[in-house]
């Protein structure tokens, strides 16, 4: 496949040439440390132009480019790493070669570690085709155009990131690093990053919100809401459908998917298992033909209090439709009489109080699915956009 930077670079010099020639720099460093095709190279660096440039180096040179959370304690990072076995180790203190295992895995690919946000993290293997799969009609739908620029405010270990990057790539459009309110007209935010927002962007035409449900989504943006995974390399559903060239089957109110974006499979650390037919997201949904899909909840969520099943996304939803309330994520405690009850962890723009918010839900909740516990989510540390769900199970 032709080089897409090159083509870009040529094509829109302003945009791109800068990128163009960082990465032929980097095709020159990479390689006199020894790096070839289908060796994995593992980045540990912010957002920067270097990162970008590693990444197309990467995809020039055929290696397999490995991101990594820069927010990892030391021991987790080196988990990663062993599991990932790169043949070189970039991070702002320098680079390091490793002892690597020689596989067989797809040139000019990416081995992404998931959000883990309900469970241990897996690792999906994705081609460039896959993304480029996902990011054509995604910056169509996007109206993304030549002269455009979409802030990269999603960092570059997350696929919502990369992404952006690719969506920019085929439009022409510039990637923007710093905010800049008067070049930034796409945006891709998770709710917590959208309640934290402060600047206003006059030339704003588009708004990518996902990640997490949100109860209070403002009337005056130009929000689209998305769906998508590291398996579907980004956005797979946008305001309810699904982008052309994805297909969406629900069974027993699983969404399960198929289509040119999806993955090639997990990586166990030697080998990727093939990913073959219909994909099982463990996501619940309902269709409406007007609105299309709606997700309501994770089916490994679900637990069962007294004999009755809870879904914590219902109580969570109507906590975010409390004024005072940012974030909510509700987890089940163990309960020697009803096996477990719901406690509740917020983010709220107000003191915590108890009473009031058990109040106001019982006016749309059942008495079993009121929270025990409402505790504050600020105590907890966060590692990703998402915080790990299983993890707030033992505070």
């Amino acid at each position: 496949m032709p080089c897409l930077l090159k083509e870009a670079a040529l094509d829109a010099p302003l945009n791109f040439k800068e990128l163009d020639e960082k990465t032929d720099e980097m095709v020159r460093f990479l390689g006199k440390q020894g790096l070839r095709a289908g060796d994995r190279l593992a980045v540990f660096l912010p957002t920067s132009l270097k990162f970008l440039a590693l990444l197309f180096a990467s995809l020039r040179i055929g290696a397999i480019f490995c991101p990594l959370n820069l927010r990892l304690p030391p021991a987790e990072l080196e988990s990663q790493l062993s599991l990932l076995s790169p043949t070189l180790f970039i991070r702002e203190s320098g680079w390091q070669k490793r002892d690597s295992l020689s596989l067989a895995l797809p040139p000019s690919s990416f081995l992404l570690f998931t959000s883990g946000s309900s469970g241990a993290p897996k690792i999906a293997s994705l081609t460039l085709e896959n993304f480029l799969a996902s990011a054509s009609p995604a910056a169509i739908r996007c109206n993304l155009q030549r002269g455009d620029g979409w802030l990269l405010s999603l960092p570059l270990f997350h696929v919502g990131g990369l992404g952006i990057v690719f969506r920019a790539l085929l439009a022409r459009a510039k990637i923007i690093l710093e905010p800049s309110r008067s070049e930034v007209t796409h945006l891709s935010n998770v709710p917590t990053q959208l309640y934290r927002a402060s600047p206003a962007y006059p030339r704003l035409k588009c708004l990518l919100l996902g990640g997490a449900p949100m109860g209070k989504i403002p009337v005056n943006l130009p929000i689209i809401t998305s769906y998508g995974l590291t398996e579907t390399a980004s956005l797979f559903i946008a305001d309810g459908f699904p982008l052309p060239g994805k297909e969406i089957e629900l069974r027993d109110g699983e969404i399960f998917l198929k289509g040119d974006s999806l993955f090639q499979g997990y990586f166990n650390g030697k080998t990727v298992e093939k990913q073959e037919g219909w994909f099982p997201t463990k996501d619940l949904a309902t269709f409406d033909p007007k609105k299309g899909f709606s997700i309501i909840g994770r089916k490994d969520n679900l637990f069962i209090s007294g004999g009755e099943n809870i879904q914590p996304e219902e109580i969570e939803q109507k906590l975010l439709e409390l004024p005072s309330i940012l974030e909510a994520i509700v987890v089940p405690k163990e309960d020697p009489e009803f096996g477990a009850r719901p406690i509740a962890w917020i983010r709220s723009t107000s003191p915590i109080d108890p009473e009031a918010l058990s109040k106001a839900l019982s006016e749309h909740l059942p008495k079993f699915k009121i929270p025990i516990h409402f505790l504050d989510l600020d105590q907890i540390p966060q590692n990703n956009l998402k915080i790990s769900r299983k993890k707030l199970y033992f505070f």
